[in-house]
């Protein structure tokens, strides 16, 4: 009795198509990706003529205030009746953390009074708030509507 013996076979794996789905959920994750917590809300701050830039690069914590008074923590949206837990984590209990309140020119103030208590009963020494700068020849007429 003759038997056959069996041809050997190559054996070879074609990954095109898992390159192909990774190539997809790399473009997928990089379209739905924000880069920045500014394009969450729009919010355009007030000007002013005074004030200084932070010098350095310290971490601070970012608070952003919109129109209608809705806040952000570092770019995560935030209820008002959690706002004191959440910026007690985003603090991590250091109250040496700059916090910095970004806020619209047309917030309520008493959104922003109550972002800057919050962040002064979770023990917070440094506090700024942010603005977007004029120069004395831009702002030589003094304040208008809508000028602030």
């Amino acid at each position: 009795m003759k038997f056959r013996r069996g041809t050997e076979r190559s054996v070879t794996l074609d990954i095109t198509p898992l390159v192909d789905v990774v190539f997809l959920l790399l473009i997928f994750f990089m379209v739905t990706t924000s880069f920045s917590p500014q394009q969450l809300m729009e919010i355009d701050p007030p000007k002013a003529r005074t004030g200084a830039e932070i010098e350095g690069k310290p971490a601070w914590i970012n608070i952003a205030v919109d129109k209608a008074g809705h806040f952000l923590i570092n770019g995560v949206a935030v209820e008002a009746s959690l706002f004191r837990k959440e910026l007690l984590n985003a603090t991590g209990g250091h109250s040496e953390r700059l916090i910095a309140v970004e806020a619209d020119k047309e917030t309520p103030h008493g959104a922003v009074v109550f972002a800057l208590d919050e962040a002064r009963f979770v023990g917070a020494k440094r506090l700024a708030i942010t603005i977007h700068p004029v120069s004395d020849q831009d702002s030589s007429a003094g304040p208008t509507q809508g000028n602030f």
